[in-house]
């Protein structure tokens, strides 16, 4: 028997471990953009500091990953989907819901994209290679990650529409920043201004859901500020927050691209037109020229 107790001994740590991961296993969303912000390295926290992960992946990887053949789709390069027993493959660093989407590529750099609707690629501030980047003497903000939320939509949006590679930084360089406020974050004139930069052009809808469906049905996208309700808070960001809408589905739902951290566990949600109606607050209709 007392040739036994070492190993009783192991066998009741290892069951204490498992026990321990079962119960303190992060679940939850990650703060709004990753706002520890050492997480330049990937890493973010939930609401209660646990340690959580985020989504990347080895762009050799998806390079060299023969399952996803490129096909042509409107013009946009958009890889096929990839199976989840590859995972290992990747590296998990934000949700830990298993990976199912696609993978869309411009202009050579590739982003997650929904299973759903049009291939607009997921653009996060938090854990990107923009995320540090705040314009020099820009008040009101402190980076891309904490303060970005409306370019990174605006960007996701331009990137689709015109099938160029234009990120959060590449539209703050080019001048968005001045729409800035001090007190409120980006202004709602950005809006209406910075796509057309890029060949697109934008309506001003107010906040009108049933217009906003029939827009997005003829091949649009938008950009669109968040509630102040609970049910906003709770769903999009616990603050003011602009998120991009890609698209509708038949049944007529809405098909979100969050630019926080909870993006990826929300890209494949559908919210019916009553749920957007509280959600959201103001639309703004971008097209291509």
């Amino acid at each position: 028997m007392s040739k036994l107790k070492p190993f009783i001994a192991i066998g009741i740590i290892i069951l204490i471990g498992v026990i321990a991961i079962l119960f303190t296993h992060p679940t939850g969303d990650v703060y709004n953009q990753y706002l520890s912000l050492d997480n330049t390295s990937g890493k973010g926290y939930d609401s209660k500091g646990k340690f959580t992960k985020q989504f990347e992946y080895h762009n050799e990887q998806l390079a060299n990953d023969k399952k996803n053949k490129q096909v042509q789709s409107n013009g946009n390069s958009q890889a096929g989907t990839i199976d989840n027993s590859d995972k290992d493959n990747y590296i998990w660093s934000c949700t830990y819901s298993d990976y199912s989407g696609n993978i869309v590529t411009y202009d050579g750099v590739t982003y997650k994209a929904g299973e759903k609707g049009p291939a607009m690629p997921l653009m996060l501030q938090g854990g990107s290679d923009w995320s540090t980047y705040w314009p020099t003497g820009l008040k009101g903000g402190t980076n891309i990650a904490a303060s970005g939320c409306g370019y990174t939509s605006l960007a996701a949006c331009i990137t689709y529409l015109t099938g160029q590679n234009i990120t959060p930084q590449r539209v703050l360089e080019d001048g968005a920043g001045k729409f800035h406020t001090t007190s409120s974050g980006i202004g709602w004139d950005a809006f209406t201004a910075v796509p057309t930069w890029y060949g697109c052009n934008v309506i001003d809808i107010g906040h009108d859901i049933t217009r906003l469906a029939e827009e997005l049905k003829s091949g649009k996208v938008a950009c669109a500020s968040v509630g102040t309700t609970d049910d906003s808070m709770n769903t999009f960001s616990k603050g003011a927050h602009i998120i991009a809408i890609r698209g509708v589905t038949e049944e007529g739902n809405f098909l979100v691209n969050n630019p926080n951290g909870r993006g990826e566990t929300q890209l494949n949600v559908e919210y019916t037109p009553e749920q957007m109606q509280s959600l959201i607050k103001h639309e703004w209709v971008i097209g291509k020229n």
